[in-house]
């Protein structure tokens, strides 16, 4: 039963900024972090909404963009964590960064550019 406990976490967090800017963050799959950056109308569209949208959570999108109930979402895999020197640096800094954005860490971590930044996986 636990074995399948993933699939149940639903987490969802709604901004609004004074201009009205809104997206929303969570986790709807097992796979990445979803943001929802408004009405996403074809892949030109989504090349302009998702970097922003994912970045203001500290996201890099993946490229991938999905249409759920009249819903648009981009998808994310990794979040920005800062400077990571080891496994046991990413054990303590990737679980903040995930969480920050929303996201729980799955294990992965990659350094970016050396001395200054690493992503952590989220799903």
């Amino acid at each position: 039963m636990l074995k399948n406990f993933k699939n149940l976490i639903s987490v969802t967090l709604t901004i609004v900024f004074p201009l009205g800017v809104f997206f929303t963050a969570g986790v709807k799959s097992a796979s990445a972090l979803t943001v929802n950056a408004g009405p996403i109308w074809n892949n030109n569209d989504a090349q302009v909404k998702c970097p922003v949208a994912t970045a203001r959570i500290g996201g890099i999108w993946n490229g991938r963009w999905i249409s759920q109930r009249g819903v648009s979402l981009c998808l994310v895999d990794y979040v920005n964590a800062g400077p990571i020197w080891n496994n046991d640096d990413a054990k303590v800094k990737c679980p903040v960064a995930a969480t920050a954005a929303r996201g729980i860490w799955n294990g992965q971590w990659k350094t970016t550019v050396p001395g200054v930044m690493s992503v952590c996986g989220v799903n």
